[in-house]
């Protein structure tokens, strides 16, 4: 399987792993990546390739677990703190709950893995599951339905749109717990995408945990850069060697 990563070896420093959001790549953290890589090493792996790699089947997160362990390995990753973002948040969960990674501390943004059907989310759903219906009858053409669903999902193709149903029907939320590092969790008051609330629920599940809201959406740290380079600076302060 050929992976995109890229990574920065700073003698016997600790290990920075950069989960990106969906349809990210291993740049989407270089805002941060140089800076981080004068006191640690660093690593960031682009998990849309993981995506692309298989022709013809569908994922499950599983399927990324796998892809992200065996880069881990060929690095020689055992041991590291992560900075997740958005769809990197699954991943993270994950590596907490069923890897042998140590996880010294994580810094979630804006983190999906929360299974959540807003109202008009299910209105919407009802209103499709509608016009299918009729479809099937012949009361409407087929081109009513062939452009539904969210932006993310309709820039996809057959199997892509599989693999994305399968990754945001895939609810995390039981698994959180399974995180006991030190964390810090910054979050967009305006994000949509992953309402404020979810960042609520992960400070309550996370002991320890802190929180930080910012003014904007679901790209907390480009839209918020200064703030975020303070609070990361911060909170990686704590694990710097003299």
């Amino acid at each position: 399987m050929d992976i995109r990563y890229k990574y920065s070896k700073n003698s016997d420093r600790e290990w920075i792993l950069f989960l990106h959001g969906w349809g990210g790549n291993e740049n989407s953290f270089d805002i941060i990546y140089d800076r981080l890589a004068l006191d640690f090493s660093v690593l960031s792996i682009n998990l849309s390739d993981i995506t692309s790699n298989y022709i013809c089947k569908s994922l499950t997160m599983h399927d990324y677990i796998i892809a992200v362990l065996k880069v881990l390995r060929e690095v020689g990753v055992e041991k590291c703190h992560i900075v997740c973002h958005s769809f990197g948040f699954r991943v993270a969960i994950i590596l907490s709950r069923d890897s042998t990674i140590d996880i010294k501390s994580m810094v979630i943004i804006d983190g999906a893995g929360i299974k959540y059907v807003s109202l008009l989310t299910r209105l919407k759903i009802y209103h499709f599951k509608l016009k299918k219906f009729l479809v099937r009858f012949g009361v409407l053409s087929k081109s009513n339905i062939e452009n539904s669903g969210s932006a993310d999902y309709k820039n996809l193709n057959l199997k892509d749109r599989c693999t994305f149903k399968n990754i945001v029907n895939y609810d995390l939320k039981k698994s959180i717990r399974y995180i006991s590092c030190d964390t810090m969790i910054i979050w967009g008051k305006r994000d949509y995408e992953t309402p404020i609330f979810m960042a609520r629920y992960i400070h309550k599940c996370i002991d320890g945990s802190v929180l930080k809201i910012y003014d904007t959406g679901h790209y907390s740290y480009i839209e918020n850069y200064i703030e975020f380079l303070y609070d990361i600076e911060e909170h990686f302060g704590k694990y710097l060697t003299i």
